[in-house]
């Protein structure tokens, strides 16, 4: 039976030491001023309270130590000191990635941290051994002394950290107009792991959530015996993610939650539990949607009060060949899956066929053992494709036919190996184009992998290719795009060994691109040993499997009120502050500075963290002296704004 497992000792059986949230106060950099006036400064003094002992922390009193900090410590920030050091080397503008390969000394972070006033660019150098939690766990798993001890062992060290995190952004490009929340109220989640970086499992990993001035608000620390693939937000707390881990790179293992507000890990389910660490989906509430590892196409709907099964969801029929429900999921390697409309369509992405599906309608009977079958409706890409394929350029290619079929290397794709294919409405499918065939085992664009949206039109039967974004790399596994509230867009992807170069000899990065012009809006960058060209194993050094945008309220922007001789009307557009793949009630209420309500209802947020726009009818004259607007998400997350109307 699968059982919930709270980490509550110093480590658990999977290598998770149990820690706890961090926050500026223990980040070696500091936070810039709130750039409202399109002036802004990031203050770069190293913090008082990086650990210098000689015996490593243990995690209990650390734990102790930190919770008495709160989130509110970004606000005590100074701003930072006119004082530089002359002999220091300055980057001639943001675009400082040749500076950064050069020098990641703490010395030099002042320098590479400045908000300008003329152009809003800001960057920064993170050292994540500066961070206290951090610091604590890689001299507990190397058994070092101290730091200084640790570093003596250069390839013991750079297995555990990365030898630095780059930060280059500009505020003109990620939020132009202000509307959206700040850098220090916009944070990522994802996972940063080493792959094959040391011998067994001894190279560590770190579920990281830092804002985009890279100050780290929570960690939580691991090594590869256990790694996180698939991560997501969850619906019912806007401080925690679920996730499906891989237990020691077989790709399967037990699901888990990471509560990252209160410094909680919950593992459900023991070894023996086998499911695709690829991606798990949130039902009902206290629910997830998993594919069992090594089976038949079947998802199923497990309790994470008891782990038991309530159902299952089996997938045959329709046009779905029998060829592939012939195979087990490591034959077509089914890498991610996303429940839809209200959960009665599911889509899945197939890497190995280079293809997409979605299912035909159904509703599930929970009180059938067998579970409900559901067929195929269409399939994109492959020789088994449904739908015509429409290239960049309008080139357009008829399933069956011989230039169909010849499409990137005989994949029958204009994608290959994808990862992390998302619908995220009006037909738009985001993935990461990995450009490579694992059976063959050929790369299939000469450009290498891209951020890519495709346009599915199911009436006229064809997907086509509406956007992308070339990294300059090829990138073998892992990946992401997600579409972004503003507009742009979020991903993540690593170089392979065989792409390294002078312009490229970085790690792994997290990107935010300007959909409409393609420009870069925000790039970190992990840097590593630098050996990754040189190394035998194909998959190695820092990377991340994907990565999350979640916000701390409900957003409210746009915000116009028009007067009336019967009434005003309120208008503004509205997002959750975290991305759910079907529509979320809320709540929003009006209330004038001394406190008496003057509007309140309902409020519902559009699927795929699409733009809702709401309007208010307020009796004439009610917000004269000033009112304030509330929205209340189901995660109890509230945002708020004042008006006058």
């Amino acid at each position: 039976m699968m059982v919930a497992t709270t980490m509550n000792s110093s480590r658990s059986a999977a290598g998770w030491p149990n820690s706890a949230s961090s926050v500026n106060a223990l980040d070696s950099g500091t936070a810039p001023e709130e750039p409202t006036n399109a002036k802004a400064v990031m203050t770069t003094a190293q913090d008082e309270a990086t650990v210098t002992t000689a015996k490593p922390t243990t995690f209990r009193a650390n734990k102790a130590r930190v919770n008495a900090l709160t989130h509110a410590a970004v606000a005590d920030v100074e701003p930072a000191s006119s004082a530089k050091d002359d002999n220091a080397e300055v980057p001639e503008s943001a675009d400082s990635q040749a500076w950064f390969t050069k020098d990641f000394d703490h010395d030099r972070e002042e320098t590479a941290s400045a908000i300008t006033a003329e152009s809003r660019s800001f960057s920064r150098i993170v050292h994540l051994e500066d961070n206290e939690i951090i610091l604590a766990a890689i001299l507990e798993s190397s058994g070092a002394a101290s730091l200084e001890e640790l570093k003596a062992d250069s390839d013991n060290f750079y297995s555990m950290v990365p030898s630095a995190i780059t930060i280059e952004g500009d505020l003109d490009l990620i939020n132009s107009d202000d509307d959206f929340p700040g850098v220090e109220e916009s944070y990522l989640i994802f996972d940063l792991q080493c792959k094959n970086c040391a011998e067994g499992d001894a190279s560590m990993s770190y579920l990281l959530v830092i804002n985009l001035i890279g100050d780290i608000v929570a960690v939580e620390t691991h090594n590869e015996t256990m790694s996180v693939d698939a991560l997501h937000p969850s619906p019912t707390n806007s401080k925690e993610v679920y996730l499906g881990m891989n237990y020691d790179a077989s790709e399967n293992g037990p699901a888990a939650v990471w509560n990252w507000g209160e410094s909680v890990f919950t593992q459900y389910g023991e070894y023996g539990y086998t499911g695709n660490s690829h991606d798990v989906f949130w039902a009902e509430e206290n629910s997830l949607w998993h594919m069992p590892a090594y089976e038949e196409f079947s998802f199923r709907l497990m309790d994470l009060d008891d782990g038991h099964e309530k159902t299952r969801l089996n997938i045959s029929g329709g046009v779905l060949p029998g060829a592939w429900e012939n195979k087990d999921w490591s034959l077509v390697d089914v890498n991610h899956f996303q429940f839809d409309d209200m959960d009665t369509r599911v889509y899945m992405s197939f890497r190995d066929l280079s293809a997409f599906i979605k299912t035909e309608e159904f509703n599930l009977d929970m009180n059938n053992i067998h579970g409900t079958s559901v067929g195929v409706e269409w399939i994109a890409g492959s020789h088994n494709g449904t739908f015509a394929i429409i290239d960049l350029d309008g080139t357009r290619y008829e399933p069956g036919t011989t230039e169909y079929n010849q499409l990137y290397g005989g994949v029958g794709s204009l994608w290959a190996g994808q990862h992390n294919l998302e619908h995220f409405g009006n037909g738009e499918f985001f993935m990461f184009d990995n450009a490579y065939d694992m059976n063959s085992e050929e790369w299939t664009n000469p450009d290498g992998s891209r951020m890519l949206i495709v346009q599915v039109d199911e009436e006229e039967e064809t997907v086509t290719l509406i956007w992308e974004y070339q990294m300059g790399y090829r990138s073998e596994i892992f990946g992401d795009n997600d579409r972004l509230p503003s507009g742009n867009l979020l991903g993540c992807a690593w170089p392979d060994g065989s792409s390294i170069s002078d312009e490229v000899a970085f790690d792994a990065e997290i990107v935010e691109v300007v959909r409409e012009t393609g420009e870069l809006a925000w790039n970190m960058k992990v840097w590593g040993t630098g050996e990754r060209s040189s190394e035998s194993q194909e998959i190695y050094g820092w990377m991340m499997y994907s990565v999350e945008r979640v916000y701390e309220e409900p957003l409210i922007l746009s915000q116009t009120c028009s007067t009336g001789n019967s009434a005003d009307t309120l208008a503004f557009d509205t997002f959750n502050n975290f991305k759910q793949q079907s529509e979320v009630q809320g709540t929003y209420k009006v209330t004038t500075t001394s406190g008496s309500e003057v509007a309140s209802g309902a409020v519902t947020w559009s699927a795929h963290w699409a733009r809702t726009s709401i309007k208010v009818k307020m009796w004439s004259g009610a917000c004269s002296g000033g009112c304030t607007l509330s929205l209340t998400n189901l995660a109890g997350d509230v945002g708020e704004k004042t008006f006058t109307c």
